[in-house]
């Protein structure tokens, strides 16, 4: 279900799938750089949580307010790791004097391909193959 995430993002991104209030839920990929963001905006969720996407979501909209897109009008994780925010986290870390994310944290895509996750936590079944 890592990957999965990010597909939906991808797909109603380009219009291929019409967002709606489930997919727009599911589309939080889960990575290092984005649990290392969200812990810094206060939000502590386990990237392996089934519902991780769904709790990202639900958080960010209750930062944002009513009025304004958690999903950063389809763009998802891209805005929060994007340069001019890790530029803008990182000058607020040092105001705060708190660790911003390292450049590998920023890095890493958390999809398992680059071996974030060992094969018998990856979530979905056919991880080992």
């Amino acid at each position: 279900m890592v990957w999965q995430g990010w597909l939906l993002g991808e797909l109603m991104r380009l219009g291929v799938l019409k967002g709606t209030a489930q997919t727009k839920a599911a589309a939080w990929s889960p990575s290092g750089s984005l649990d290392s963001t969200l812990v810094l905006l206060g939000l502590e969720v386990d990237r392996l949580d089934p519902r991780f996407s769904e709790k990202v979501q639900r958080y960010l909209a209750s930062l944002l307010g009513p009025d304004r897109d958690p999903s950063f009008f389809g763009c998802y994780e891209r805005a929060l790791l994007s340069r001019h925010f890790s530029d803008m986290l990182d000058q607020a870390c040092a105001t705060h004097s708190l660790r911003a994310p390292s450049e590998e944290d920023r890095q890493d895509l958390g999809d398992g391909r680059l071996g974030d996750l060992p094969a018998d936590r990856r979530p979905y079944a056919w991880s080992s193959q």
